[in-house]
Order: C-alpha cells, then sequence, then structure tokens
C-alpha cells in the first residue's frame, strides 16, 4: 500500500521568512461573503517563500532560471537522513555514515531544524545548514537532489555561497524549506516540482514523499522507465 506524505510548508499571511525579504501576504480581492460572485486571491510573497526550489541563477549571473532547470534532481528514489545529532554544520563525516544507503536520486537532510529548533515558529540564525564540504560529498557521490528542513541551506551570514555553489554549479536540485517534523528517516520515492517563474532565481514548489512498502510504485516506475527505453529505441 502506498502512503504519500506532503512535506510541504503551508503559505499563509505573516508565515516566518528570510531576514529582509518581503513578507507573506494573502490578500482577498474578490470574496463571495461580500456579494462577489467568486472567491479571487492576490498572492504577495518573496520566491524563496516555505518549501521552494532554489535555481543556478541565484548565485550564478548566467544561470539557469527556474524554468529552465532540469528536473531529473526533483522526481526520484530517496532518502531521508537522520542528522539530529548535529548541531551546527552537516559535514562530509556526517554524510559519509550513510553511503551503505547509496545509490539514491536525492538526499533529505533532518536535523535538529525539525525536531528541537522549531525554526518554522521563528526565523533562526543559528540553524542547522549544510557545510561546503557535505556539499562536496554529495556532488562527487552523482546525488541529483538535495532538500533540507529549514529556509536556507547555508550558513547564515556566510557571503561566499560556498555550498549553495558547489550544488547549482554541479546541477544538483537543491529544495530549501521542506517540512520533515513527521516524517521517519528511511527510503521512499521523492517528488518536487517548482511554480514556472519565467526569468526567476527561485520558486515555491509542493514536495511530497512516497512510502512504497509493498514495492508497487518500485516496480511501475521500473516498468515505465523500461517502456520508456523501449520506445526510444525503436522510434515509436
Amino acid at each position: 500500500m502506498l502512503e504519500v506524505i506532503d512535506i510541504t510548508v503551508p503559505v499563509h499571511d505573516g508565515m516566518t521568512g528570510w531576514p529582509g525579504l518581503l513578507p507573506t501576504r494573502l490578500e482577498p480581492g474578490e470574496r463571495m461573503e461580500r456579494g462577489d460572485s467568486v472567491n479571487v486571491t492576490n498572492c504577495h510573497f518573496c520566491a524563496h517563500v516555505g518549501t521552494h526550489i532554489d535555481a543556478p541563477f541565484h548565485h550564478f549571473r548566467e544561470g539557469a532560471s527556474i524554468d529552465r532547470v532540469s528536473l531529473r534532481g526533483l522526481i526520484g528514489k530517496a532518502c531521508v537522513l537522520d542528522l539530529a545529532g548535529v548541531e551546527t554544520g552537516v559535514c562530509a563525516s556526517d554524510l559519509a555514515r550513510f553511503e551503505d544507503k547509496l545509490p539514491v536520486d536525492v538526499l533529505l537532510l533532518k536535523t535538529r531544524n525539525s525536531t528541537t529548533k522549531k525554526t518554522w515558529h521563528k526565523f533562526d540564525p543559528q540553524f542547522i545548514y549544510l557545510e561546503p564540504d557535505g556539499a562536496e560529498w554529495i556532488r562527487d557521490r552523482g546525488i541529483k537532489g538535495v532538500a533540507i528542513d529549514c529556509l536556507g541551506i547555508e550558513r547564515y551570514g556566510r557571503a561566499d555561497g560556498a555550498t549553495h555553489k558547489t550544488l547549482l554549479g554541479a546541477g544538483i536540485a537543491l529544495i530549501e524549506g521542506v517540512d520533515l517534523r513527521a516524517v521517519e528517516p528511511g527510503m521512499y520515492w521523492f517528488a518536487c516540482l517548482p511554480v514556472k517563474l519565467a526569468g526567476c532565481d527561485a520558486a515555491p514548489a509542493r514536495a511530497i514523499l512516497i512510502r512504497d512498502q509493498g514495492g508497487a510504485f518500485l516496480r511501475a516506475w521500473e516498468h515505465a522507465a523500461t517502456s520508456f527505453r523501449e520506445d526510444r529505441t525503436t522510434g515509436s
């Protein structure tokens, strides 16, 4: 039996955001209770709100914008890692403990941001982040996507953007702000697609995990992949 787990942070008025960026506001434009024929909401928020995906353009002047990024690192086999013991930044040695979980397409870093820090209620500049050498470890193992349970993956105040640049420069999908509070570490299927905002450096996204204890999804996935390869081979 398949279990679909929504790990998206709801977008709402006054939600926790990155300091200095546009506050989130959902404004009722039309409302049936006021006599309008429909309900319409005007949305005002930064592209880096809640659960979102960073594009290379976020850190590279000539990098791809979010409407042009590859989706290959946003769908696939995933592993949620238990990193609750990390007190500051997740480094290569922390990740090396999970070498036996590879290969996977996507790694999701579940840290103290999901347990003791309560970063969704109030911005905490001491959130747990990914160290540059951790990003290099991920890059060097051919992982296609990485997600973290906080608004940012870089240490707060770090100006050189080393973690972002290592990941985005290697074409690795970078998902920030996933909600892993109710998610047990382990193996899942992952999907996360961004709003297609032309020319933007990021976009809000809807992210899900699929628990596939019976293997039904895996069998369907492998069948679809085989069919696709056959179609490409035969030219059909």
